[in-house]
């Protein structure tokens, strides 16, 4: 089943990016690697098989930017790539140590760090894949099982954010590190609540599109019951929310997590912060 693999790729990801071996670091980040590279193959297909053009012009004219949309995602992640690979060549060369499983002062805890990636490499498959989903015709024989995939990852975020949150009320997160100025600790904490509402309101969102569309919604084969009655005047909003307003939230505030990142890393060379959630 294509959910089931997704989700034992995110945490296969999970482990092996935060084991004290370096080889299977190394592993895992050429993983993510050749994951980005199969994404970019397979949007350089529909280019070039005819179903984004098939879509295009008998869709809304806000849904004729999706291809491009797509194609721009291409080519950050085939920009990743190369990066990507020189890291794993660097996962080679580095001693660690695994963290406990707890939060400690310093850094996260791998029940943290576990669920921040299987978090983020759902959340990386099923953005290209809900777009993918926009521009298929609707009688296509593959569409049903993109969409139950795109459904049981959804339901799955849910999960795994409601559980990281659990662990951090049981298991706080160690601070802020003390060189950042109090303005980007603002920013930080408003980044970290938004990321965490839109990961949620993102699935909910696409879910109640699904039911109040008639459409069945599935959790990895299990046909889920009726939350909603079916209700096309309804349809509409929630596919604006899911369709573009949560979209747009989303590529802003991950632009910014990772942009923050990448400066701290390599402009302030704070290298141990990124490590926090890194091993």
């Amino acid at each position: 089943m294509m959910a089931a693999g997704y989700l034992s790729l995110a945490v296969v990801l999970a482990v092996t990016l935060n084991h004290a071996n370096r080889w299977l670091r190394a592993a895992g980040t050429a993983v993510v690697a050749l994951g980005l590279a199969m994404i970019v193959l397979s949007i350089l297909l529909a280019d070039f098989d005819g179903t984004f053009a098939a879509r295009t012009d008998a869709a809304a004219p806000l849904d004729r930017i999706k291809p491009f949309v797509l194609n721009a995602q291409a080519l950050v992640a085939g920009a990743a790539v190369p990066f990507l690979l020189w890291a794993a060549w660097k996962q080679m060369r580095r001693t660690a140590s695994a963290p406990p499983l707890r939060n400690g002062a310093a850094r996260f805890g791998l029940l943290s760090r576990y669920a921040h990636w299987i978090t983020a490499t759902l959340m990386l498959c099923s953005l290209p894949m809900g777009l993918f989903l926009s521009v298929l015709p609707g009688g296509s024989p593959e569409r049903a099982d993109f969409l139950a995939a795109h459904q049981s990852m959804g339901l799955t975020l849910v999960i795994v954010v409601v559980l990281r949150i659990a662990v951090l009320l049981t298991t706080p997160a160690p601070g802020l590190p003390q060189a950042l100025q109090p303005w980007e600790r603002r920013v930080a904490r408003t980044l970290h609540g938004l990321l965490y509402g839109l990961i949620v309101a993102f699935p909910v969102s696409g879910l109640l599109m699904s039911a109040y569309q008639g459409e069945d919604v599935w959790f990895y084969g299990w046909h889920l019951p009726q939350v909603v009655t079916p209700d096309v005047n309804r349809v509409a909003t929630w596919a604006a929310m899911h369709g573009w307003l949560l979209p747009a939230l989303f590529y802003a505030a991950i632009l910014a997590h990772v942009g923050a990142v990448i400066k701290r890393h390599f402009a302030d060379e704070r290298f141990q912060d990124v490590r926090r959630m890194i091993t």
